[in-house]
């Protein structure tokens, strides 16, 4: 993996998916789809549980004491980026004991519209954190891939973070990680998934026009074709 500046540096002057020189892919033609998100309070309140059943998790108060103080460590970074409201129900992915690799989260207001985080963590204390801007994008993708007969294991292996860490603390109005450098308007990362690799791309419109942001999502997964999904955002 790139690191993210360089990440970042790339997909600006290049705008294609690194992943396309990584030589797992079968060389197919790329599909591509464009959806229409109006995010309104109750449509961001239900991502977490559309994803819940697209990857036939399952709802789960409880934890077990080994992944209970890597919860309350991101918790905390929760609360350090402002998501203090409406906490998730805790859901179980993954196997192991049946409180095993809770998915919960957070969400804050934000000039713009709502932002929601999404965090999971396994028993090893591994965390992966997302935001709304890739939450809604996984979402649309995650609705497009169950409409063309993927299995929910199909799609969370080509749409959910895998094998490292991954923080995404993206806005509405782009990406505001200082590690990459300014970069105003855009939001850029790409990360691993049990299947391959997502490029997430989002840019902040000028809500004047009605839209508040795009998020394109470039999915390619060993076995199934290059797939560019790109949501416009409204509000």
């Amino acid at each position: 993996m790139l690191n993210r500046r360089k990440f970042t540096k790339l997909a600006i002057l290049g705008g294609t998916s690194l992943a396309a020189s990584s030589g797992i892919f079968f060389p197919r033609p790329t599909e591509a789809q464009s959806f229409d998100f109006l995010l309104k309070d109750e449509n961001i309140k239900n991502i977490f549980f559309d994803l819940v059943r697209a990857i036939a998790a399952k709802l789960n108060p409880e934890l077990v004491s080994d992944i209970e103080s890597a919860v309350k460590a991101v918790n905390t970074k929760f609360f350090q980026h402002g998501y203090t409201q409406n906490q998730t129900p805790f859901a179980q992915i993954g196997g192991g004991s049946r409180n095993n690799n809770p998915l919960w989260g957070y969400d804050k207001n934000e000039t713009i519209a709502p932002n929601f985080v999404l965090a999971n963590v396994d028993r090893s204390g591994k965390e992966v954190i997302l935001t709304s801007p890739t939450l809604v994008g996984i979402k649309l993708a995650a609705d497009y891939l169950a409409a063309e007969g993927l299995s929910p294991d199909e799609i969370y292996g080509s749409l959910i973070p895998s094998r490292s860490r991954f923080q995404d603390w993206t806005t509405w109005r782009g990406d505001n990680d200082p590690t990459i450098g300014p970069n105003p308007g855009t939001g850029l990362t790409q990360y691993e998934t049990r299947l391959g690799l997502v490029t997430r791309r989002y840019d902040a419109l000028d809500p004047s026009s009605g839209k508040i942001g795009k998020i394109k999502m470039t999915i390619e997964a060993v076995n199934q074709p290059p797939r560019v999904i790109t949501t416009y955002v409204s509000v």
